[in-house]
């Protein structure tokens, strides 16, 4: 019989880390009741989908996200397994086509019953922490779920955010044996006071936590990014597709540059001014996207402060999606753009740096994406994409740490579904490598992906 290690490099279309294998070997010693605890950019839903990849049996699975993490599952599945899955939307349960099953613990509660006519026999629940009030609806529903299922798997790289008392719900539906009673591990975990008024309990003050770290690692794994930096690319890269909910809008948008181009077809298309024409028409259409794209911004950014106690930079283009974003976060941010004096660019970086309260830093390309230092954060999110690979390549590496073992980073990408968008992120990545290999000169860089955009267009026109 192969290895687990034979397996997922067999049925896997991107290979494992030596890491993922024993994430996923250890899936399987636990029977598939586990706790993966690995660090943010380690890998934890590649191993996942690696676990189901290769035990094509346990279906149907469940697996429970936060919401602006759905499409990244959906992608990650089809990219590293070829697996197609059914992401649940709303809160009226539809029929469910597939047997793996993506939804947001936000409507969980609302297709417990049509989760459990299926009959399950997996539930994953990715950053479980969100699942920690015994009392929340989302906790309940979680619960449910776990009972009748055979493999439960939790991920999180922070599965205790305040208080162990907040852990109980993911040890239960880990091991129900190990930990049945909520009441017998608030009073050894913590020290239980009386509520407001002699009324209820509160559980804020933990004791024993060695204890409990051993009774736990009998079933979790965790890794932190230094533990696997060997292992690890300099920039661990994750793409995130949103629908935009300017739809309309940019189909308009989108016709009238395909009029433009059908017009100036045949016309000299390598001209300067033409050129600059079709930069401009292209840069409007993806302002477009990007303006139907906020919503999905900044729930993102919510999960991330919600789910992580990390900071994180924050890069776009356009003035208004920067602003609009700095306004909404304003008191936990700080911001460099085009307008910024030059005096007040030093302060920002500090106050980014150095103050443990300001956990976003956002930033325009052009004018944050070279010559400050932003390593208090290791992961960078891009709203919006420019046309120069070299300038998306040095604003990612403003979190870097040069000359220190620790410096791979996460970058993120958020796309249009079905946009032009699509278009742009596979030529940068494509002409990122042509960068990292040729000395090109900026203006050629950009024009070539302009070009390389302008073909991909008018391949239909």
């Amino acid at each position: 019989m192969p290895s687990i290690g034979a397996c997922i490099r067999r049925r896997m279309r991107t290979p494992p880390k030596k890491y993922q294998i024993q994430g996923v070997r250890f899936l399987h010693s636990k029977r598939g009741r586990a706790l993966i605890g690995d660090d943010m950019g380690v890998g934890k839903t590649y191993q996942a989908i690696a676990w189901l990849k290769i035990r094509p049996k346990i279906r149907p699975v469940v697996i429970v996200c936060p919401a602006s993490a759905k499409p990244v599952w959906e992608s990650q599945f089809k990219q590293h397994a070829g697996i197609k899955v059914f992401t649940a939307e709303g809160r009226t349960p539809s029929r469910i086509k597939r047997n793996i099953i993506i939804l947001n613990y936000d409507i969980l509660q609302y297709w417990t019953d049509v989760l459990l006519d299926a009959s399950p026999k997996a539930i994953i629940l990715d950053e479980c922490h969100r699942a920690k009030n015994m009392q929340a609806k989302r906790t309940k529903a979680c619960m449910i779920l776990a009972r009748q299922c055979k493999y439960v798997v939790c991920l999180s790289g922070t599965p205790i955010n305040n208080n162990p008392i907040e852990f109980f719900p993911t040890l239960n539906m880990i091991a129900p044996e190990e930990f049945p009673s909520f009441w017998k591990f608030a009073f050894r975990y913590t020290r239980p006071t009386r509520g407001f008024r002699g009324i209820g309990w509160e559980f804020k003050m933990p004791r024993n936590l060695h204890e409990l770290h051993n009774r736990v690692s009998a079933f979790m794994i965790r890794r932190m990014k230094e533990d696997v930096l060997p292992e690890l690319p300099a920039r661990v890269t994750t793409t995130i597709p949103v629908t935009i909910t300017n739809r309309k809008e940019y189909m308009q948008v989108k016709e009238n540059f395909i009029a433009w181009l059908r017009k100036t077809r045949g016309k000299a298309a390598a001209k300067r001014a033409l050129f600059m024409q079709a930069h401009v028409k292209l840069s409007h259409l993806i302002r477009v996207v990007a303006e139907g794209k906020m919503d999905h911004i900044t729930a993102w950014i919510d999960d991330w402060l919600e789910d992580t106690q990390q900071k994180l930079v924050v890069f776009g283009v356009h003035k208004a999606v920067m602003q609009t974003l700095y306004a909404k976060y304003r008191n936990i941010s700080a911001s460099i753009t085009g307008e910024t004096p030059r005096k007040l660019r030093k302060r920002e970086v500090r106050r980014f740096q150095n103050n443990d309260k300001c956990r976003l830093f956002f930033g325009n390309i052009a004018a944050a994406g070279e010559s400050i230092t932003l390593t208090a954060a290791s992961s960078v999110l891009f709203a919006e994409l420019t046309w120069s690979p070299t300038q998306i390549q040095q604003a990612a590496d403003r979190v870097r740490r040069l000359g220190q073992q620790a410096s791979s980073v996460n970058v993120f990408y958020m796309i249009g579904k079905d946009t032009i968008e699509e278009t742009v992120v596979k030529t940068l990545e494509r002409k990122m490598k042509v960068v990292n290999t040729v000395l090109n000169g900026e203006h050629e860089a950009n024009k070539s992906l302009v070009n390389s955009v302008l073909k991909e267009l008018t391949r239909k026109v």
